[in-house]
């Protein structure tokens, strides 16, 4: 029996990988993926992407770079003259360390753990305190820095090795001053201990000049070590020129304004 077939019916059998003759049909073979950013295969080359990745960086290091001089060249720069203060005065109330303690102040020593040496006291008018183991010691007319560090030393000296001396103020003392001369209201004036008094401010609380006073005539005395000194201080200096320190004035004080000629 013959049996006919049609050309169109006879699928031919490709070869696959493995051999020929097996009729296996060959898929198409895959298409690699496209790259954004070809990759050179050469070992000594620097891939594309990463010479892209440090030239951003590099710009952006620049830009940073130039906006940080920029600013600096806009901010101004103010060079500040530093002057000492004029004879007689001395450190702000805030700088505790420099407060010089005065009489009828109340402080407070204590010795790092040693209770028994504790002490609240004020300060007689001779400046001395009474201390347990020390018995009288003048601490009037020193810094609260110095004070400490005495008491420190004569502890160390005969009774305690070393000790740990801890001296504040509690309460401050009132402080007076008198003003004198050609001021409206001349007399005697209080002010709180913990609080600073420029040489300004004493005369206004006096009610200030009066028509005859002569601004480059007042002077300030006070006693120091014993000995009356005398401060030429014209009140108007701190006025004309910022950078001088302002006259202080300390318990006791004299001020004095005199009178112009015409």
């Amino acid at each position: 029996m013959i049996t006919t077939l049609k050309i169109d019916q006879i699928t031919p059998s490709l070869p696959s990988d493995g051999g020929e003759g097996r009729g296996e049909e060959v898929s198409p073979p895959l298409r690699p993926k496209r790259r954004l950013f070809p990759v050179q295969n050469s070992g000594g080359v620097i891939p594309q992407r990463r010479r892209w990745v440090c030239s951003v960086v590099l710009n952006l290091s620049l830009l940073l770079l130039l906006g940080t001089t920029w600013v600096q060249g806009q901010v101004p720069t103010t060079n500040v003259v530093a002057r000492a203060p004029e004879p007689g005065t001395r450190p702000a109330m805030g700088q505790t360390n420099g407060y010089v303690i005065v009489p009828n102040d109340l402080i407070w020593i204590k010795v790092y753990q040693e209770e028994d040496l504790e002490v609240k006291t004020k300060v007689g008018k001779d400046g001395k305190v009474t201390l347990p183991l020390l018995g009288a010691v003048t601490v009037g007319g020193k810094t609260v820095e110095d004070a400490s560090t005495m008491v420190r030393e004569l502890l160390d000296k005969r009774f305690i090795v070393n000790p740990q001396v801890t001296l504040s103020v509690v309460e401050y003392s009132k402080r007076k001053f008198t003003v004198l001369g050609q001021v409206q209201r001349p007399g005697i004036y209080e002010y709180s201990g913990d609080e600073t008094m420029t040489l300004l401010q004493a005369i206004a609380l006096a009610g200030g000049y009066t028509t005859r006073a002569a601004t480059s005539k007042v002077t300030v005395q006070r006693v120091e070590d014993g000995l009356l000194r005398t401060y030429k201080a014209g009140a108007e200096a701190g006025l004309k020129d910022a950078k001088r320190a302002p006259f202080e004035i300390r318990n006791d004080d004299t001020i004095s304004v005199g009178a112009r000629m015409f």
